[in-house]
Parts: C-alpha cells; sequence; structure tokens
C-alpha cells in the first residue's frame, strides 16, 4: 500500500491515506469504494443486510502478511503472495479472483497458513493450553533469507511465542504426508495443499520469494474482522447448523 494512500499517483484522488483511500489486500476486495482515485461504482451491488457496503466492478489488490489472526481457541500467521507488485486494480472476474476463477486471480486468496490445530496440535494453542489464550503474551516472527541478509530471497518464516519469560517454539506439525516442521516454507506449503487436497496458487503466484519482495513495502494494518458473508440473516434452522458448525472442533 502506497504511504500516502495514492494521493501523489492519480490527480483524482484528494483525499489520501489520512481518510481511508489506498487500501488493497491479498482478497483483491471489491467493497472499496474508491481505487486509484475513482469511485468503484460501476456494476455495484449493495449488501442486503448493510445498505453502506457492497461490491464493485473493480478489486484493490496487493500480497497480505497475516501476522496474526486470531481468537481465544484458535490463531494461524499466513503469507499471501501476488503476481503483482503493490496496489493493483483488478478490472475482471479472473483478475479479482471472484467465484470460480479464484485460483486465476493476481493474488493467493488462500495463502499458506501455519495454524497448530489445523496441522495436528490440538494442545499448543488455546485456554490453558501451552500457550494460554487467557493470559498474556508475545509474539515474535522471524523472516529467514536464502543468504542471511535483509536483501536475500525469503525462504522461510519462524513463529515463536513468549510467555511468563519462557520462550516457546511454534508446534511442529503432525498431519500424514507433511514434514515434522514448526515453519512455513515452499515445500512446507506444496505439502500442506497436497495432503488437503488444495490447490497450491501460492506456488503459482511465486510463493515465499514474491512474498518477501512484497514485504519491502508492506504497512500495518489491525482490524476486527466483520465478514458480511457470515452475518446474513438466516432462517432459524439454518442459523442453528451454521451455529454448531462454527463452535464444532476445525476439520478440513
Amino acid at each position: 500500500m502506497a504511504e500516502d494512500g495514492g494521493l501523489s499517483k492519480f490527480p483524482t484522488n484528494k483525499a489520501g491515506a489520512k481518510y481511508g483511500t489506498g487500501y488493497c489486500d491479498s482478497q483483491c476486495p471489491r467493497d472499496i469504494k474508491f481505487i486509484n482515485g475513482e469511485a468503484n461504482v460501476g456494476s455495484w451491488g449493495g449488501s442486503p443486510n448493510d445498505p453502506n457496503s457492497g461490491f464493485g466492478s473493480f478489486g484493490a489488490c496487493c500480497a497480505e502478511m497475516d501476522i496474526w489472526e486470531a481468537n481465544h481457541d484458535a490463531t494461524a500467521y499466513t503469507p499471501h503472495p501476488c503476481k503483482v507488485q503493490g496496489p493493483t486494480r483488478c478490472e475482471n472476474p479472473a483478475d479479482c479472483g471472484v467465484g470460480d476463477a479464484r485460483y486465476q486471480g493476481l493474488c493467493d486468496k488462500d495463502g499458506c497458513d501455519f495454524n497448530a490445530f489445523r496441522m495436528g496440535n490440538k494442545d499448543f494453542y488455546g485456554t490453558g493450553k501451552a500457550v494460554d489464550s487467557s493470559k498474556p503474551f508475545t509474539i515474535v516472527t522471524q523472516f529467514v533469507t536464502a543468504d542471511g541478509t535483509d536483501t536475500g530471497a525469503l525462504v522461510q518464516i519462524n513463529r515463536f511465542y513468549v510467555q511468563n519469560g519462557k520462550v516457546i517454539p511454534n508446534s511442529v506439525t503432525s498431519v500424514a504426508g507433511i514434514d515434522a516442521v514448526n515453519h512455513i516454507s515452499d515445500s512446507f506449503c506444496q505439502q500442506q495443499k497436497t495432503a488437503f487436497g488444495d490447490t497450491n496458487h501460492f506456488a503459482s503466484v511465486g510463493g515465499l520469494k514474491a512474498m518477501g519482495g512484497s514485504l519491502k513495502n508492506m504497512v500495518l494494518v489491525l482490524s476486527i474482522w466483520d465478514d458480511q458473508y457470515v452475518d446474513e440473516p438466516l432462517p432459524p434452522v439454518e442459523r442453528e447448523s451454521a451455529r454448531l458448525l462454527t463452535t464444532a472442533p476445525y476439520q478440513q
């Protein structure tokens, strides 16, 4: 994301980052109302449960590094590389990765995640577990390059936790078909996608090397999620089914 929100690059952008313009991420969000200094009004359709939200023709794409996605029960860190460098407007369903074109898009929407529970350790993170989510802790993320320099190609992402003065290494994978590792690498991502039957769009858009290139110009974003899709009103029976699905243990 541009530091000034696109103010200097696009003459029609009179707002800048101060007013929230210039946002982008790997989901190529189409609910962004101004992209490249232009209103995203083409084919705009409002959300049925929020008149202030909806989707337009364009999306705002850029690489995304999810350092910390979590609640009390689960956590993951996930690189999402893109074919492009810097904020890019997608202008058609294929580039935006809409619907069936998800794996044709400019960015890897799935990413390559490391979630301790999903990777086989159900006792690593949560209330009263190895990393006790009911108490304060610090997360440490290490970006390791091939030659050990700041400019080298990114080859590995490590995770540690520090709690009560103790350093706790990330959990080790325990899933058939995946090497017993506790970090993210291109080989881990390939094995994970194969083991779970997922499409490896992560590799298609450049993998960790592409992610490393984008990290040089990252902007820190902090947010509490609100997803229009999962917040749609449901009939009572469907609502109860959804509740059961979201509270049951995660299974791929």
